[in-house]
């Protein structure tokens, strides 16, 4: 019987090819024989570019007879100029592009994207970019008919973040946002903001991304998912702008945030929204009030009544070799192994060392236990929690 790569169906070619980075692709079957370029000049095929994947051992040097560099285009060192031409050739068949952060120019993107080439780009990463370039970049995207997700790391933002707001804002079709500021300090200027965004999942990760929140939750009606990252303080500020803001839609809340008062935090999520079903918390405090079950018991029951996730983390720092009464757990903490936590499947867990104490509710994992002996008559334990990272490793020298 013959049989070879060629005899393959288009359709379980794609599919292969849906498992491979659209470099590697563009490498291995581009200018190969007619069916293969067939093939690949077929609307049918979708490719994902990762610049990160095309680092793994592979070394290209383009044998196009046209290499040079193509007008309106820098193939500067830091990326291979095969990387480049295989975006130039296949950018309307481009699914998904995330770019490498030791690219150090933009250029070749904001160019292809003004000329429609990204036409069915959905997907699309950026890391590292200096703020004057994502301007530019944005400016180009604003085109893209079907981009529904972005990530963005940006450096260099300055103060005020209005510009940047905006033109992602003006992106017709975005649905997620991840947005990470690498400055080390951003002094808060209101956003002058008045559109409207399709945005439905927003992650944040900047300085003064709690002063932002007010403006950003009134222009993305539509979101359903916000996540802040900064672990910063939550001022009283940040807790007070809701009123007549409700986010109807949003069903998952995660915050991570550092000495905030739990009645900040309270009056906030009691306005945010009726539906949440998703509540995670993490919080570096001294503020002992997050500790108090029954505070939380009566802000869910009267609160959120479709809540099926809750999960906490609180940390404290203490000074090393603390006396067992100045623990900063006070007896409250067994309030959470009340029926109500129990019914919902929320556990308890509490890891301790000489300069913290860490306070976790979660929902409730399943533990394996493995157990390994050793010729010396010791033995280890592992607990592993499924569905989570986590691996506790116990020894026990002797069993009795």
């Amino acid at each position: 019987m013959n049989s070879s790569f060629e005899n393959l169906s288009p359709e379980l070619f794609y599919e292969i090819c849906d498992y491979l980075d659209g470099y590697h692709i563009h490498l291995a079957f581009g200018n190969l024989n007619y069916y293969f370029q067939h093939l690949l000049n077929s609307t049918s095929l979708l490719l994902k570019f990762n610049y990160s994947s095309t680092q793994e051992g592979y070394s290209y040097e383009s044998d196009v007879s046209n290499s040079s560099t193509q007008e309106g285009y820098s193939y500067e060192s830091g990326v291979t100029n095969g990387w480049k031409q295989a975006i130039f050739h296949c950018g309307p068949q481009i699914l998904s592009l995330c770019l490498g952060e030791y690219i150090h120019n933009y250029t070749f993107i904001s160019s292809l994207a003004k000329k429609s080439a990204f036409s069915r780009l959905e997907s699309m990463t950026i890391p590292n970019v200096d703020y004057k370039s994502i301007i530019v970049i944005l400016s180009a995207l604003s085109s893209l008919p079907r981009l529904y997700h972005l990530e963005i790391d940006v450096y260099g933002a300055g103060r005020d973040l209005t510009d940047l707001y905006k033109l992602i804002f003006n992106l017709s079709r975005l649905k997620s946002l991840k947005l990470e500021i690498t400055d080390s300090e951003i002094e808060y200027v209101p956003l002058n903001i008045q559109q409207q965004t399709t945005i439905e999942y927003l992650t944040l990760k900047h300085d003064c991304a709690w002063e932002y929140i007010p403006s950003l939750l009134k222009c993305t009606t539509q979101l359903r998912s916000l996540k802040t990252m900064n672990g910063q303080e939550w001022t009283y500020y940040s807790f007070t702008y809701l009123h007549g803001y409700p986010c109807e839609h949003l069903t998952q809340l995660s915050l991570d945030m550092n000495a905030t008062e739990f009645e900040y935090l309270s009056n906030f999520i009691q306005q945010i929204s009726p539906n949440l079903r998703q509540l995670s918390i993490y919080t570096l405090s001294e503020d002992r009030a997050y500790l108090d079950a029954e505070k939380w018991e009566e802000l869910i029951l009267k609160y959120f009544l479709r809540l099926k996730s809750f999960s906490l983390k609180y940390k404290n720092y203490f000074d090393d070799d603390p006396a067992p009464t100045s623990v900063p757990f006070p007896y409250k903490v067994n309030q959470f192994v009340s029926p109500f936590w129990l019914d919902r499947r929320w556990i308890v867990d509490i890891e301790m060392n000489t300069s913290f104490i860490c306070f976790c509710v979660h929902p409730y994992k399943y533990i394996s236990f493995l157990i390994f002996s050793f010729q010396n008559n010791s033995f280890c334990v592992c607990l592993e929690n499924v569905g989570m990272t986590n691996k506790f490793l116990i020894y026990i020298n002797r069993l009795s």
